[in-house]
């Protein structure tokens, strides 16, 4: 599921965000247990959805937060948020 900012007129808000402030929001958030499987559970980095910036990646396995809905990266996804900040996500098979 792919989520759109409100549109704002601004396509790249990153260009607002101090360097040093965008480097520290490329590191995850805490990390907590999730079930993908069966065979138990798997320590999953979160992310807060507020923090991800134009041109990131992330790697599943991952959870990204945000107010209002949680997405589920699954081991073998890639997200990667694009210039309007929407979360592009390529399924693994």
């Amino acid at each position: 599921m792919c989520d759109s900012p409100a549109s704002s007129g601004d396509s790249d808000r990153s260009r607002h965000v101090p360097q040093s402030r965008r480097q520290s929001r490329r590191t995850p958030e805490p990390r907590r247990p999730v079930w993908f499987s069966v065979a138990g559970p798997t320590d999953t980095p979160i992310y807060d959805r507020a923090k991800l910036s134009a041109g990131q990646k992330v790697a599943g396995p991952a959870i990204i937060d945000q107010f209002d809905s949680t997405t589920v990266l699954h081991p073998g996804d890639e997200l990667t948020v694009d210039s309007a900040l929407n979360m592009l996500i390529q399924v693994s098979e």
